[in-house]
């Protein structure tokens, strides 16, 4: 039986108006080692000039204005900041919502061009988290999650469904909206919001992830510059801030995949992870590969293959539709001390056959170079050293020298 998916619909209203002088913060004084609130029972005395009345002293006068007056109530109390002196805090640990991969309370992204598996395994991430099942070897602290499927809610419940059915759990805490939210919306968000303290006291539980698939969908900006973007990372902060819990973004790379996500690095600088999915060439398997971990270690990389799954359904010519989940066959890869040898035999096992040359993997190594210098010579001759030595790859030699045409392949 397909579970239910809870899909909230709402109106989106504009609110342009801004905030009135009247509302903005005035500075309040300093007291000691904080910033502290005004009272509310004290008076408010400032020093002005009597222009009025005519004085022999050139001192200034004392204005005393009442609390109750309308110039005292321009002013609007500070929140109070908090610090911290000199190493205080360093043993704190991370909390995460999936141990070495998604830290709690944190904004990050899984980067990937399309047809790369990525919906399939941000739902597999979802699923396992609604459920409190670990995730390729890595336990699960367990919470309700939020799947914005903007780019269509069909395909995500079938993936969902197939995941159920494959692990034999209910994901009832994975909770789907069907349309694409705008945070930028004053609106959208305040729906949002409410939409998720309602689910919250009505199931009894806590959201600890919000997935926005895909960000280009729920993004009325332009990506490519850095205010839009900047906008749009406060309001997932300021958004997992009032919730208590991780967004999740799934973007697109740009034409040159090589060179990470599309639009204003700003995103990526803001972001606590990130990972990228490279697809491996004519198979359902990718290489999920962390690409920053901001307070931990990165995680190795993850192939993650996946299977095809009956969902016991048939369409109008009787033919049974299927979905792929995540198997059991995926694994942790195997990685040296050198980022570069793991790149080298990422790019290599991705290539039809596993196979390519010398020539193609320096040029993806080392993109827009004719020439590569000396110590990049040695950098290069020692990754590959690295993975003979560790009988990840071998090396056809076409003559008694290297030459660009040598056929390099994975064992």
């Amino acid at each position: 039986m397909l579970n239910k998916i809870i899909s909230f619909f709402f109106t989106r209203t504009t609110n342009n108006n801004e905030g009135s002088a009247s509302e903005r913060n005035v500075a309040p004084p300093l007291h000691k080692n904080k910033l502290e609130p005004h009272l509310s029972n004290q008076n408010v005395v400032r020093e002005t000039k009597d222009r009025s009345t005519p004085s022999t002293s050139n001192s200034p006068k004392k204005k005393v204005i009442n609390d109750s007056s309308p110039e005292s109530k321009n002013i609007t109390p500070h929140k109070v900041l908090r610090f911290l002196r000199g190493s205080q805090g360093f043993d704190r640990s991370v909390t995460w919502c999936i141990n070495n991969i998604i830290p709690a309370r944190s904004l990050g992204a899984i980067v990937a061009p399309s047809s790369s598996l990525k919906s399939f395994i941000a739902i597999d991430l979802a699923c396992s988290i609604s459920a409190g099942m670990d995730w390729c070897g890595n336990s699960v602290t367990q919470g309700a999650t939020l799947y914005v499927a903007a780019e269509g809610a069909l395909g995500a419940s079938r993936r969902i469904r197939g995941w159920e059915i494959k692990n034999d759990v209910d994901a009832k805490n994975l909770f789907v909206l069907d349309h694409s939210i705008f945070l930028t919306s004053h609106a959208d968000k305040s729906a949002l919001i409410s939409m998720i303290t309602s689910i919250e006291k009505e199931n009894n539980v806590k959201f600890t992830l919000i997935i926005l698939d895909t960000l280009a969908r729920n993004f009325s900006g332009d990506e490519n510059t850095q205010k839009d973007m900047g906008e749009f990372i406060n309001e997932c902060d300021s958004l997992k801030s009032e919730i208590g819990c991780s967004v999740l973004l799934i973007h697109h790379t740009g034409k040159d995949t090589s060179k990470g996500g599309r639009g204003s690095s700003s995103l990526r600088a803001a972001c606590d992870y990130e990972f990228q999915i490279q697809r491996i060439h004519n198979t359902h398997s990718a290489n999920f590969i962390c690409t920053k971990q901001k307070d931990a270690e990165e995680h190795p990389p993850v192939e993650i293959c996946l299977e095809t799954i009956n969902l016991g359904i048939f369409d109008d010519e009787g033919i049974e539709i299927t979905t792929l989940v995540k198997s059991s066959d995926s694994i942790v890869k195997q990685t040296t001390n050198n980022e570069l040898a793991n790149r080298m035999f990422l790019f290599i096992e991705e290539q039809p056959d596993g196979k390519t040359t010398r020539k193609q993997m320096r040029e993806h190594l080392y993109p827009l170079q004719d020439k590569l210098d000396d110590k990049e010579r040695k950098q290069l001759q020692r990754a590959i050293t690295e993975l003979l030595r560790s009988d990840r790859i071998r090396i056809a030699q076409q003559g008694k020298r290297a030459e660009d045409g040598d056929e390099i392949s994975v064992l």
